[in-house]
């Protein structure tokens, strides 16, 4: 069962392990791994983001880079009066991961977590992480717009592409008006 909040959720694990607390606050910094530095892991997040006191950094694994990505203490508090033992990962990563274990992905996969005015995404192109980032939409136009922009920078022919879409927000009309572009469209729940 998972639990939505405005910058995580809490996924609780079912096989009796800890619960996780997925940040969905910002995509996370992609490092490669061969010049990762784990003592400079709030540095490569400070050029990206303003990181107060108030934020732990946190670091997993996606493809051949180290993902780093950060949640307030406040939220961390919030997800502790749930439960005070549980691990962090980033939305994104866990997707990632679970979509790897579960599927057999295309050599072009494109998956994107819907929020209610926000999409974060990462796409891979030929089998290799491109792309993870986040864009902004306020009509379903808008929505589709991001979503072939980015098939079309990359040269990714919209019938040979596997798309997934979670959708935590009511975006139904946007992901119907994908589906008559791109043919290869799953939604993927939690």
């Amino acid at each position: 069962m998972i639990k939505h909040f405005e910058n995580f959720s809490l996924l609780a694990d079912e096989s009796g392990g800890k619960p996780v607390v997925l940040a969905a606050n910002y995509p996370p910094v992609l490092v490669p791994a061969e010049i990762f530095d784990e003592n400079l892991k709030q540095k490569y997040l400070s050029l990206y983001f303003d990181l107060s006191e108030l934020s732990e950094v946190y670091c997993g694994d996606i493809a051949e880079y180290k993902a780093i990505f950060s949640l307030d203490k406040q939220d961390l508090f919030l997800a502790g009066r749930e439960n005070r033992d549980f691990e962090v990962n980033h939305f994104l990563l866990y997707l990632y991961d679970r979509l790897h274990k579960e599927k057999q992905l295309p050599e072009n996969t494109l998956v994107v977590v819907a929020n209610a005015a926000t999409a974060d995404y990462w796409l891979k192109v030929n089998g290799k992480l491109m792309l993870l980032n986040r864009f902004s939409f306020t009509t379903k136009e808008d929505f589709l717009y991001m979503v072939l922009n980015v098939l079309v920078q990359y040269n990714i022919e919209f019938n040979d592409c596997g798309l997934y879409i979670t959708d935590r927000a009511s975006n139904s009309e946007a992901i119907d008006l994908v589906r008559q572009y791109v043919a290869n469209v799953e939604t993927v729940e939690f």
